[in-house]
């Protein structure tokens, strides 16, 4: 549970990820794949769309949390 303080109109969000496609990794790409629960690695792209999110005003009463973009790693 975070710890909250008197709001001070800053809103504090995060986002945690697991692996993701960086160039050429093959070799990590197919161990990595074997982790998540979709199978796959992440695209740079999804990463982005979350955070975008986070910092958009369509988050505005979100804050606090920790955004999991994992692809479900978390649940294996």
């Amino acid at each position: 549970m975070p710890y909250l303080i008197e709001s001070k109109g800053v809103i504090v969000n995060i986002s945690s990820v697991s692996s993701m496609k960086t160039g050429d990794g093959s070799l990590i790409h197919s161990e990595a794949k074997k982790y998540s629960v979709l199978s796959r690695v992440g695209e740079p792209e999804e990463i982005a769309k979350a955070v975008v999110f986070l910092a958009s005003n369509t988050s505005s009463f979100v804050t606090g949390t920790n955004m999991l973009v994992d692809g479900g790693s978390i649940l294996k």
